[in-house]
């Protein structure tokens, strides 16, 4: 091996990096008399969660940052079909379901038919808004939530009454 001179063995460094320490703190004390898991068990069962101990109540992730370097926003593989909708549910209220997955880029409702569209801005957010919501009730129905068709579908708005 003497022609190669890219790579030697015996001249790297394997010493392990230097880690940049971080302060840990404490977690925090449980009273014995289980006061606090109490508040926190209320807690979970006020905003509709079962009750007992929560593990979870700290952790806390922001969807909007779930985007894959270089992907495209607002494409039509971002678009979710919401089906089994009450027939007085918005515009506005369905923005409201879905504002966890980031901005919806368009909604269509279509009341009498009980079913609409949302385009979410990135493929990833779908996906996880479909697995959070789909089989959710809401008003007494069940959401169903699937990806939609790839269709050549135009949505057309705000014509007069005279045009067909």
């Amino acid at each position: 091996m003497q022609g190669n001179k890219g790579f030697n063995m015996e001249k790297q460094n394997h010493t392990p990096r230097k880690q940049h320490q971080h302060q840990q703190h404490p977690p925090p004390s449980i009273p014995a008399n289980g006061q606090q898991a109490n508040s926190q068990s209320e807690s979970r069962a006020r905003r509709g969660g079962p009750p007992g101990p929560a593990l979870d109540e700290g952790l806390t992730i922001d969807l909007k940052n779930f985007r894959k370097p270089g992907e495209k926003t607002f494409t039509q593989r971002s678009r979710l079909f919401v089906g089994n909708l009450p027939p007085d549910i918005t515009e506005e209220e369905m923005r409201k379901l879905f504002e966890k997955y980031g901005k919806a880029g368009e909604v269509f409702i279509h009341k009498d038919k009980g079913f609409g569209f949302i385009r979410l801005e990135t493929r990833t957010l779908a996906e996880i808004a479909k697995v959070e919501l789909d089989n959710m009730p809401l008003r007494g129905k069940q959401l169903r939530v699937r990806f939609a068709c790839h269709s050549a579908s135009l949505t057309v708005r705000n014509l007069p009454q005279f045009v067909s």
